[in-house]
């Protein structure tokens, strides 16, 4: 969640708060009401010189909620606060597109590192240092938030009277790059750009791994070829923002472009506050591969909910009319024109949602904002109690295997706790198991190796763990915990398969013990001991070594494990191939099986 620090005298006033009669508190509570919490109170340094301490250097530590970016400055964060307490109505945000907007040209080039880029103009806007410096702290916010530290989103600024548009995009080799940075005097060829940044821009060093790797560098240049800033890493001192600027060029470049435009909006609907036409900001083409787009997009949205829906998750009986009064203190505003032409059911709500509201996705956000504007604790004062009483109880299948584990533990046993992503290599080749293709679950936009799967056995882990620790022998250790079973339309007993995800969390144990000489009678021994402790008779529970071509075991010092005739695992001794692929140079023995079936065959 992250954090802004406001100053309390310059927040009061432009609230329209007295700074004498209106309490900490009381803005405590008013945080509280609107959704954010007042999460510290701190001084500067000039402050805590002076005897008598004044509101001027006291600062507010305000948290935020992570989706909405619009809070993120004083800006927006008083604009939206105003808007709640009713001062002022939802601001309309307007863009001017002139007969012939200023252009930037995207070459193709740039799809090899950073695809994306929009951008937009602020005119004749006046800055005072608290604004001029809330413009900067804006976008730092920014690239530590939705911009994942620059890495899906970067911002550049510019003063538009010192550059001529066009403007240009494009990726090209390093060392045709030669341009002053911002806070440099000297000019840098790209090619020792990355040095040059290690040794007197050490605030962007962390950046440089954006970009170091690359043959080319992204790069925006004006049409004399002056160097407006190379993305994601620095601006160039040529056309640097400063106090008397008037005319803002805004690019962003990204590789995502929901996440450029929500960045862009914000800074445009924010800093437009101080345009001398207030609430509006200036079109640029963008051109790319032939196809021109307008950027910002500063229209409102329309987004439908219903009134039922509402109610239901509130538990309130509001009217249309009273939801409609109550979303309008949180920016959203009935849109008209939608509900008379197109709404003839009663039901259906149509908003209209401005650009500063990225965070309404679906209805269940219009439901929260009518919650937070209503007021959660009036909610409380309303609800009825329901018409039964529930206690929380411990979930019985993790109740179970804690009572194995403390067993376990007690009988010498040390328990680990290893990834739920693994490697393919671990789960199949590395135990001489073939790939079926059916049980693995696997990672979306995985990057490296050893995280590619969902892990379909707890053995690999454990193996893992000893390959990793080297100490005395013996070494006996256990896991028990889920794998990820791919169903595939498969039925499961407590589960329709094909639902949301399809796949599901199995519980399983395993353990492993090492020694010089570790046959199955220890490992025998301990599923013999886990067995007396489940409660679970000699008689039940049976070894099969006939049918048992598991790989990873030693053959003829291998079997599965029935209980009540059902297959539940396997124990053995370790293959000397798997110990050799693990990195293991000492005899192993192991059992594995699915816990989780235990617990249902002996509660059926």
């Amino acid at each position: 969640m992250p954090t802004i620090g406001l100053n309390k005298k310059t927040l009061y006033e432009k609230l329209e708060l007295d700074l004498e009669s209106y309490s900490t508190e009381e803005f405590e509570n008013l945080c509280f009401e609107f959704g954010v919490e007042l999460d510290a109170i701190e001084t500067t340094e000039e402050e805590l010189k002076l005897e008598d301490a004044t509101a001027e250097q006291t600062i507010f530590k305000i948290d935020i909620p992570a989706n909405r970016y619009d809070l993120l400055c004083m800006e927006g964060f008083v604009t939206a606060v105003r808007v709640f307490l009713e001062k002022d109505q939802a601001p309309v945000y307007k863009t001017i597109k002139p007969d012939e907007p200023i252009k930037m040209y995207i070459e193709d080039n740039v799809d090899q590192i950073r695809p994306i880029g929009v951008a937009a103009i602020l005119r004749n806007i006046n800055f005072d240092e608290k604004s001029y410096q809330s413009f900067i702290d804006l976008q730092d916010k920014l690239h530590q938030n939705i911009c994942r530290d620059r890495r899906l989103v970067s911002i550049g600024t510019h003063d538009l009277d010192t550059i001529e548009p066009p403007f240009t995009y494009k990726a090209i080799a390093p060392k045709e790059i030669n341009f002053v940075p911002l806070k440099m005097e000297k000019e840098v060829n790209g090619a020792d750009f990355c040095k040059e940044v290690r040794e007197n821009a050490k605030h962007v060093e962390k950046y440089l791994a954006l970009i170091e790797d690359s043959p080319v560098y992204p790069v925006i240049y004006d049409s004399n070829n002056v160097v407006l800033s190379l993305p994601p890493i620095l601006n160039g001192e040529h056309s640097k923002i400063q106090l008397s600027t008037k005319n803002i060029f805004i690019e962003i470049t990204a590789l995502d472009h929901t996440k450029a435009n929500v960045v862009l909006n914000t800074i445009c609907a924010a800093f437009s506050l101080y345009t001398q036409d207030k609430f509006t900001c200036e079109i640029v083409e963008v051109v790319k591969g032939g196809e021109s787009k307008f950027y910002p997009n500063m229209s409102n949205r329309t987004q439908k909910a219903e009134v039922s829906y509402i109610n239901k998750m509130l538990g309130l009986n509001l009217s249309k009319e009273e939801i409609v009064n109550y979303l309008k203190k949180m920016l959203i505003i009935e849109d008209e024109n939608n509900n008379n032409n197109n709404n003839e059911d009663n039901d259906i709500l149509c908003l209209s949602v401005p650009p500063t509201r990225s965070d309404i996705l679906h209805q269940c956000d219009i439901a929260e904002d009518v919650g937070i504007s209503f007021g959660y604790d009036n909610i409380l004062a309303m609800c009825k109690p329901p018409p039964t009483n529930t206690v929380g109880g411990y979930f019985p299948l993790n109740a179970f295997c804690d009572l194995v584990r403390t067993e376990i533990a007690n009988a010498g046993y040390v328990e680990v706790i290893n990834f739920v992503l693994c490697s393919k290599a671990d789960c199949y080749s590395n135990l001489r198991r073939e790939e079926d293709g059916n049980a693995v679950v696997l990672a979306n936009s995985v990057e490296k190796k050893k995280f590619q799967i969902g892990r379909v056995t707890l053995l690999a882990g454990l193996l893992k763990t000893l390959s990793s620790n080297r100490i005395a022998l013996p070494i006996k250790i256990f896991e028990c915990s889920d794998i990820m079973v791919n169903l595939k339309g498969k039925k499961s007993k407590n589960l329709e398969i094909g639902t949301e995800v399809g796949s599901m969390n199995r519980r399983y144990f395993a353990a492993v013990y090492q020694a010089s000489s570790a046959g199955n009678e220890h490992i025998h021994g301990l599923l013999d001991f886990v067995m007396e402790v489940l409660g679970v008779e000699r008689k039940r529970y049976s070894f099969d070594s006939q049918n048992c071509n598991d790989d990873a075991f030693f053959p003829l010092q291998r079997a599965h494990i029935l209980l009540d005739n059902v297959k539940i695992g396997t124990f053995g001794v370790i293959h000397p191939a798997v110990l050799q692929n693990f990195n293991l140079n000492s005899p192993c023995s192991a059992l594995e099986f699915d816990i989780q079936t235990v617990y249902e065959i002996l509660n059926e």
